[in-house]
């Protein structure tokens, strides 16, 4: 089962602030991230982030009663893991950092993603992939191919990743922090 816009928009908004040493508030995450104390409950109790009032954790639950404007939220370990090493995160997050496509050979470029996690976010309606129109394309020989030691996604991914171009849809960017 996928998971919600609103999961990965407040893991990814916590990863950012943790990279810039800065604190998140939780009445600050629920205002900028659109969320509902619902949606930090859930993650809470999946043991994605952590709350704390004056350096003591405590249940996410609780600091939504009981002080939300003093309670900082917090990335687990297990949060950061799955901001890091989802395929379809990194996909995202990689996009969302460009304001125009990039070439496919970029995307894959420090991420551990494959052509079926590419594949997948764009059939999930999250990215757009465009063709350059470059004219006629010379397929390999069966040679070539017998030569090579992997023919699969890969081969495919070298020869057309610089004229094959991804960007985020408005979809696929409403799963990054606002």
């Amino acid at each position: 089962m996928s998971k919600p816009a609103t999961h990965w928009r407040v893991l990814n908004a916590l990863y950012d602030n943790r990279l810039r040493l800065s604190r998140r508030f939780l009445t600050r995450v629920l205002h900028d991230q659109n969320a509902g104390p619902d949606d930090l409950i859930n993650l809470d109790m999946s043991d994605l982030i952590y709350a704390s009032i004056d350096d003591k954790e405590i249940p996410v639950r609780k600091a939504v009663d009981l002080a939300p404007k003093r309670t900082l939220l917090h990335l687990s370990a297990k949060g950061r893991a799955e901001v890091t090493t989802d395929p379809g995160n990194q996909v995202r997050y990689t996009l969302g950092q460009h304001d125009k496509p990039i070439r496919l050979a970029k995307l894959f470029d420090g991420n551990t993603i494959t052509s079926d996690d590419v594949s997948g976010q764009h059939r999930s309606g999250l990215i757009s992939i465009t063709v350059a129109d470059v004219g006629e394309i010379d397929s390999p020989t069966s040679e070539e191919l017998a030569n090579r030691s992997i023919v699969n996604h890969l081969y495919v991914d070298y020869l057309f990743g610089d004229i094959v171009k991804v960007a985020l849809t408005a979809k696929g960017r409403n799963y990054l922090p606002f």
